[in-house]
């Protein structure tokens, strides 16, 4: 058996190292084997705190701010079919006669469920200011389009903008609209 100076091997093996070797022969003998740098270490360790982190900011964005479980790092779209898609968009105008003009079910003053830029964000985080900023968008595109103004009577108090999300009941088949969030704005 032939060993290097300073190396010694055990008795009926050619292979096996002891503790007597040199730093320059142990990292012979670890040549094949890779060696993290600490910028390397520091990347494998901080990986999993940045995930644990956005799914932490995830949850609590989608349980306490409407943000759709789809999106903001979507950890929650295969737990839900409250998907961006499956939420639905509805401007209620009241009316200075007390009526109201659009409904849940048929739809509102403005249609808010075209796909538009404006609709998909507020369908998928629908904070209050976006909502406000849609009903205001409602009561001029009203005032423009259906407003009679030989008369007062059908003049905006306010408007309502509503998101609404589809929640199914499996055990009764069956699906309702919920309310995710709205706001009323006063017309001027």
């Amino acid at each position: 058996m032939t060993t290097s100076p300073g190396m010694t091997a055990s008795p009926g093996s050619d292979s096996t190292i002891t503790p007597e070797t040199s730093d320059a022969e142990t990292s012979q003998h670890n040549a094949g084997r890779p060696r993290l740098s600490r910028r390397a270490w520091a990347l494998v360790l901080i990986a999993p705190l940045i995930m644990t982190g956005v799914a932490v900011m995830h949850h609590i964005l989608t349980t306490t701010s409407d943000l759709n479980p789809w999106k903001g790092g979507g950890f929650g779209m295969f737990a839900t079919v409250d998907s961006p898609g499956n939420r639905r968009i509805v401007s209620i105008a009241t009316l200075r006669n007390g009526q109201t003009y659009g409904n849940r079910e048929t739809g509102g003053v403005l249609d808010f469920n075209d796909y538009s830029e404006t609709s998909l964000r507020a369908a998928t985080f629908p904070n209050t200011d976006r909502l406000r900023s849609m009903a205001r968008e409602a009561i001029f595109f009203y005032e423009l389009q259906v407003d009679d103004p030989t008369t007062d009577q059908d003049d905006v108090v306010s408007m309502r903008v509503e998101v609404l999300t589809v929640d199914f009941d499996a055990s009764a088949n069956t699906a309702t609209l919920v309310l995710v969030n709205a706001v009323d704005v006063a017309a001027s």
